[in-house]
């Protein structure tokens, strides 16, 4: 067959059949269907048959847990080992078990640890105990001048420490009995009080667990929100972390007014997560500084020290540009993490230092925005002040600068906004006439420097009366960059304080607790409370001696180191 006769064989059969590369769309496309799906049929395999071994192996974490169920994929399993591998935790949930706060993770994600918790919550409740005993019943109530001294000496045996709540409940029962006579004293507002906040009374005052690196805190508050405290740290206690439980609420209330626990009295399900989404960041970064930060367990602020000079030009100045309006509670000067001045507008307005905290926490957190609009109105709850609504925080924010000028009112016209402005401004002005605004950097700078105080490594001086103190060797600006030690001796201090507290402030106390490299102790005199790390092994007379000379050294620079009485 010659070649023409070939290709006209070739064409015959391309168009009867089609060539290889000419196949017909239709046929083309069900191959490709079917290797298509064969192939995905293999792959769907093979990942399931790898997802069973990664189960299998995830199942030796998890399984015969109640968590088991929270690792279906290797990213669970991982986001769930990060969770219980935090140093610290704190969960906040209803008193119907409903999510509200947790400082780690997905609240819904994490409900069944939340369920666990609430479950075990729920069981302790329900425990019955005998009828609780002072056992210092017959020191306190004797009128004996050697009490004090058996008093202090005991108590270190003691492993259960007097709470102040446990305190006041025995001076009552003891005022009963007509064992001791107390003038009736009028109360104060400590800012910690919620009117609707009746606390619900139980007699169980923590969980004890079989790892003693592994500590469980709970606060139930108002009938209507849980507050469980998660730690790892061996050196801090359960009263600390109660403590932490206590910032943490009044920041809720804060953020919320009053109305959060008449909300959840009234309905246990309501879903508060969606109302606290937007201050997640405020809310997380108090949950990182306050286990840090003394202003916990002493409920008290941090003034910036000046020279005596300096501070008379400081109050003279605040006196004379007062706002010339009666229409304000106080005002703040700040600066970064300290108290330059307190303006009151009348004596009886009561300032307490949970007020001036609240406010520094929230203008930090806020540092940002908060520069893009100054001067403005900002509003904010300041628990046992104004608990049913939000007050107006004028904020004036000088331009790179962490000097700050604050005004709080009910108010927010614009004639009271040009007033603030107008004294603001003032201020401003005759400080940096005086260039004092120069001295207040330089002076805050100097106050997170580290000092040599020999064998002192840091304290802390608190003064009761003014419910002020001052630090030596202790970042005031920047809690972040606290170190082990540091964070060591705050742990141990609020042990000693608490110690401090179960008795009568008024007496002079001395304690110490005594490591194998540091000795920290505690010495009150008066007004005055002194905490110290003493590096090695003193004896308790070089310890007292220590502790008392910077009690004296303190009363000689209170000018310097306290703001006077608040004007």
């Amino acid at each position: 067959m010659d070649q023409k006769e070939d290709n006209n064989i070739i064409i015959e059969e391309e168009e009867k059949f089609g060539t290889a590369e000419g196949t017909t769309q239709s046929t083309l496309e069900h191959q490709n269907f079917e290797f298509e799906a064969e192939h995905s049929f293999d792959n769907l395999f093979n990942e399931a048959q790898k997802d069973r071994g990664q189960e299998k192996r995830r199942g030796s974490s998890f399984k015969g847990t109640s968590f088991e169920k929270m690792t279906r994929t290797e990213e669970d399993e991982k986001e769930l080992h990060a969770f219980f591998s935090n140093q610290r935790l704190y969960m906040v949930f209803t008193n119907a078990g409903k999510p509200v706060y947790s400082s780690y993770g997905d609240i819904y994600q994490l409900s069944p640890i939340i369920a666990t918790l609430y479950a075990i919550l729920s069981k302790v409740h329900t425990f019955e105990f005998p009828e609780y005993e002072n056992p210092l019943k017959t020191l306190v109530v004797g009128s004996n001048n050697n009490d004090s001294d058996a008093l202090n000496q005991s108590h270190s045996k003691i492993s259960n420490r007097l709470s102040m709540a446990f305190k006041s409940m025995i001076e009552k029962k003891d005022i009963n009995r007509n064992t001791i006579v107390q003038e009736e004293v009028k109360k104060e507002r400590t800012g910690f009080e919620n009117e609707q906040d009746k606390v619900f009374v139980t007699k169980i005052v923590q969980i004890a667990t079989l790892s003693r690196n592994f500590k469980v805190a709970f606060l139930h508050k108002g009938q209507s929100l849980i507050y469980i405290a998660l730690s790892r740290d061996q050196f801090e206690s359960v009263s600390f972390m109660k403590k932490q439980l206590e910032v943490l609420h009044t920041q809720f209330i804060s953020l919320q007014t009053s109305n959060l626990i008449k909300t959840l009295n009234i309905n246990q399900s309501y879903d508060v997560a969606n109302e606290l989404y937007q201050h997640q960041f405020q809310i997380k970064h108090l949950c990182d500084k306050m286990y840090k930060d003394p202003y916990t367990f002493l409920n008290q602020f941090l003034p910036l020290r000046l020279h005596p000079k300096t501070r008379e030009l400081v109050d003279e100045t605040l006196r004379n540009n007062k706002p010339q309006t009666d229409k304000y509670y106080f005002g703040l000067v700040l600066m970064e993490g300290t108290v330059v001045g307190v303006i009151k507008n009348e004596m009886k307005i009561t300032v307490v230092p949970t007020d001036i905290n609240m406010i520094m926490n929230y203008i930090n957190t806020n540092l940002h925005n908060l520069r893009t609009k100054t001067p403005s109105f900002e509003t904010i709850c300041l628990p046992g002040l104004t608990e049913e609504y939000k007050l107006n925080l004028f904020v004036h924010l000088e331009k790179d600068s962490p000097f700050k000028v604050i005004f709080a009112s009910d108010e927010n016209g614009e004639d009271l906004m040009q007033e603030f402005e107008r004294a603001s401004n003032m201020i401003i002005k005759e400080f940096g006439d005086l260039e004092i605004i120069d001295i207040l950097l330089v002076c805050e700078s100097k106050m997170a420097e580290r000092i040599n105080l020999k064998e002192v490594q840091n304290t802390i001086i608190s003064n009761q009366n003014l419910e002020q103190f001052t630090v030596y060797n202790y970042p005031i600006s920047d809690l972040q960059q606290i170190n082990y030690n540091q964070l060591r001796s705050i742990q141990e201090y609020e042990q000693l304080y608490e110690r401090y507290q179960a008795f009568n402030p008024k007496k002079d106390f001395f304690a110490k607790k005594v490591y194998a490299i540091d000795t920290y102790a505690i010495l009150s005199q008066g007004d005055y409370c002194v905490m110290a790390t003493i590096s090695h092994n003193r004896t308790e007379k070089d310890v007292k001696e220590i502790c008392q000379n910077i009690l004296d050294d303190a009363r000689l620079d209170e000018g310097s180191s306290f703001i006077p009485k608040w004007f």
